[in-house]
């Protein structure tokens, strides 16, 4: 039988603000959190006991060599603190949500709740695990003058000495390579996890606007940001909040993790940075949530996309993946397209265990239920690869995912009988559309 997986074959991440109220008493408090490691001692090597036997007569037996004095015995590094991980995912596709319109069956199934739906949906799923969410990067809003005043080392600032602004929203930027800023933000980290009997918590926006592409430079005094300045002032908040919750997920959003482009410029530093915490969160996984929904990345964009995933996701890293649709003038048809072409790209480049993906189109909720969300592919066989035809394709323990990512259709010459996740038999040919995708059970 020969099947056409063309184009018609075809949830939401809310920013929270930063709002960090200005008290007198914490205008004259300054808390500095850091993470140090301790050094282990060297451990002295001593040699074996040796007797030395001169052959005299009659013979004379020489003292044995004294010892040297043992060492003691270096302490045992203390224990991991134990951290609640969501389930794995080897074999099956990791959901994760931040939506209140996740349809029923993604609230039963999801592995990872973010912000406000988590304590609601943990009812209905107990295995869940909860994470809060806070953003990192700006605050006080309401009371800029006051707090420049007081406390100037807050903020950043421009060329001209005024508090920078957030390029997205205008609310002014948090100077987090400060120690009293990080204090704040790992505390308050603190709070939201303890206060909702949390599993940890997402940091949003780290250096969103420390890497500023399309706004105005952030100065540091009277001198652009280095690069390394960028790094520090991240690695720096990184490590006070790991500092004050240490028993809880940490996952980092922003920074090079937003997509695959941003990573593969910064990828060896993003690797670094994200050992510090437990995850990383992609915001925007094969497009922007208000792009042009007609619009696919071109091959080699959408390989850097992949190729994130299975770098950051390696090693039992916890990857949050988000593919949104917020604009409403989009066919049922088209967001179908998207949701097959986005899950199966998630399966083409997961790597570990813990990588977790959300869907969200928003006009069209109902595609929270897609049965492609669950599909039983099984575990990875192997790693992804290009067909001769050009098709994207991976062997999984319960079928085969392949893809189109070119703008022509092409075609692919399945090696058995398999069916699709409607039950249709798949024997030959498998014609496929311009960016299409397709998951192929076992029989």
């Amino acid at each position: 039988m020969r099947v056409d997986a063309g184009q018609g074959t075809g949830i939401g991440v809310k920013q929270i603000r930063l709002i960090l109220g200005l008290a007198a008493t914490a205008l004259a408090a300054t808390v500095l959190v850091g993470c140090a490691t301790a050094a282990r001692p060297a451990v002295s090597q001593f040699p074996s006991p040796v007797a030395y036997v001169t052959a005299q007569t009659p013979p004379q037996v020489q003292p044995t060599a004294t010892l040297l004095a043992l060492a003691s015995a270096t302490p045992a590094p203390a224990p991991p603190v134990a951290k609640r991980l969501p389930i794995d995912t080897s074999a099956a596709v990791g959901l994760w949500l931040n939506s209140p319109g996740a349809g029923s069956v993604i609230s039963r199934v999801a592995d990872i709740a973010v912000g406000e739906v988590a304590s609601a949906t943990r009812k209905a799923n107990p295995t869940l695990v909860t994470l809060g969410a806070r953003q990192v990067y700006f605050g006080y809003s309401g009371t800029i003058t006051a707090v420049r005043s007081a406390k100037p080392n807050l903020f950043l600032y421009d060329a001209k000495q005024a508090v920078a602004l957030a390029s997205t929203n205008k609310e002014p930027l948090l100077n987090i390579r400060d120690p009293e800023v990080r204090a704040l933000l790992a505390d308050d980290s603190l709070g939201i996890v303890r206060s909702g009997g949390l599993d940890g918590i997402v940091l949003e926006g780290l250096g969103t606007d420390l890497i500023r592409v399309d706004a105005g430079p952030v100065y540091t005094g009277t001198k652009l940001f280095t690069d390394q300045q960028r790094k520090d002032a991240v690695e720096g908040l990184l490590r006070a909040v790991r500092a004050r919750i240490p028993d809880k997920l940490i996952v980092a959003g922003g920074y090079a993790w937003t997509d695959g482009d941003a990573f593969g410029k910064k990828a060896t530093e993003a690797l670094e940075l994200a050992s510090i915490v437990d995850g990383v969160k992609v915001d925007e996984f094969l497009r922007a949530p208000a792009g042009k929904v007609t619009s696919f990345k071109k091959e080699e964009d959408w390989k850097k996309d992949i190729d994130l995933l299975g770098s950051a996701s390696s090693d039992g890293r916890i990857v949050l993946l988000s593919t949104r649709i917020v604009i409403t003038d989009v066919t049922a048809e088209l967001a179908r397209q998207w949701l097959q072409y986005t899950v199966v790209s998630y399966l083409v480049g997961k790597n570990g265990n813990h990588s977790y993906l959300q869907f969200e189109a928003t006009a069209f909720p109902n595609l929270a239920d897609d049965p492609y969300l669950t599909a039983p592919i099984g575990s990875p066989l192997e790693a992804y690869s290009k067909s001769s035809s050009g098709i994207y394709k991976r062997q999984f323990s319960n079928g085969l995912v392949l893809i189109n990512v070119a703008t022509e259709t092409k075609k692919f010459d399945v090696d058995k009988v398999y069916k699709t996740i409607s039950g249709a038999t798949v024997d030959k040919t498998v014609s496929m559309g311009a960016n299409s995708a397709i998951i192929l059970l076992n029989q």
